[in-house]
């Protein structure tokens, strides 16, 4: 039966005698009060990006750790000890392969973190084997 009222109902538009639902329903309900459904559409996108509000977009460490776990204390030993950040190092990657002077661009990105006051202290950068980038991390 299903398949027989589908039939007709292909066969009425190919004649051009009836409307896809898409186009009744937006002819009916969303030109009729498009107020309420912008109203509507933007609740249900609201809600839905209700789970990013909780994302966390840094790198995982232990101080996601529940209180009291050895992993935290550990974390917060460090922290405590050693200063804030660090246990968060950064690692600045210079990409100097379209350089001519490679050695040049990952020295001035050493020379600039330490100069900065936040960071404690900048290790000399590595080289890969070619050369053309270097690790300069900083802490």
């Amino acid at each position: 039966m299903k398949g027989t009222l589908h039939t007709r109902r292909m066969k009425a538009l190919e004649r051009g005698e009836g409307e896809v639902m898409g186009v009744r329903w937006a002819r009916r309900f969303v030109t009729r009060d498009p107020v309420k459904v912008l109203a509507v559409s933007v609740a249900g996108l609201a809600v839905l990006a209700i789970p990013a509000m909780s994302l966390k977009m840094a790198l995982n460490d232990d101080s996601g750790k529940p209180p009291g776990t050895t992993q935290r204390i550990a974390y917060d030993t460090l922290g405590k000890g050693f200063g804030p950040g660090f246990n968060g190092p950064l690692t600045v990657v210079v990409d100097a392969r379209d350089s001519d002077h490679p050695k040049a661009a990952a020295q001035d990105a050493y020379t600039m973190l330490s100069k900065l006051d936040d960071v404690a202290a900048v290790r000399p950068p590595s080289f890969n084997q070619a050369g053309d980038v270097a690790l300069p991390a900083a802490s």
